[in-house]
């Protein structure tokens, strides 16, 4: 069904006598083989191979890369807690290879660097795209008695110092906004060295 009489292909040589004076070919085995330098190479060069995962197993998961199957442990099957494995059965994940030992046959992928990659651009996006009187719109996270955290995109966090929540004077972060609230804030300033934005709050009129 794939090949016809003379066609020319590749093959790995298996034996050099298969007991009847024939040399064993494998076509398969030469396509594992190269399969197995693609795994290799992205874990040179650190680049993304896609995994589809075909069962659970002690401690994570079974992945296939073409015609080659990697250990995906259960820490690095996402970028938070996985309780039950069997959500990712028949998934296909983007993964970065962690490491291959070709004598034994064994590699080891991990989808939760890829994820913590991707979050890591995308952060580096927003502080490119910051700018010093933005207005952005952002969710409050957490307090402290000087201020509010609000999460303007990807958890990235800026400071809404307590002076600048409110018109009026309050005495806690509380009085004005609610862990929650979305929010209209204004950039004061971005200390890149420090990973640090400054917010003001928009008011409305009075």
């Amino acid at each position: 069904d794939l090949y016809h009489e003379g066609d020319e292909i590749q093959a790995k040589v298996v034996k050099t006598d298969d007991g009847d004076g024939s040399i064993l070919l494998s076509k398969k085995k030469l396509e594992i083989g190269e399969h197995w330098d693609e795994i290799n190479q992205a874990l040179e060069d650190k680049s993304n191979i896609e995994v589809k995962v075909v069962r659970p197993v002690n401690g994570g998961v079974i992945a296939a890369y073409k015609e080659v199957s990697g250990f995906i442990p259960l820490s690095q099957l996402s970028d938070h807690y996985v309780e039950n494995v069997d959500e990712f059965i028949g998934q296909t994940l983007t993964v970065k290879v962690s490491r291959v030992d070709l004598r034994r046959g064994k590699a080891v992928f991990s989808h939760k660097q890829y994820l913590n990659e991707e979050k890591n651009k995308r952060i580096a996006e927003i502080w490119e795209g910051l700018s010093v009187d933005d207005v952005v719109e952002g969710t409050v996270m957490r307090f402290t008695d000087y201020g509010a955290f609000v999460d303007i995109g990807v958890h990235q966090d800026g400071l809404v110092h307590i002076s600048q929540l409110s018109k009026k004077y309050i005495k806690h972060p509380l009085e004005a906004v609610s862990v929650g609230d979305i929010v209209e804030v204004k950039v004061l300033g971005v200390d890149m060295a420090k990973k640090r934005i400054s917010l003001s709050m928009i008011l409305d009129e009075e």
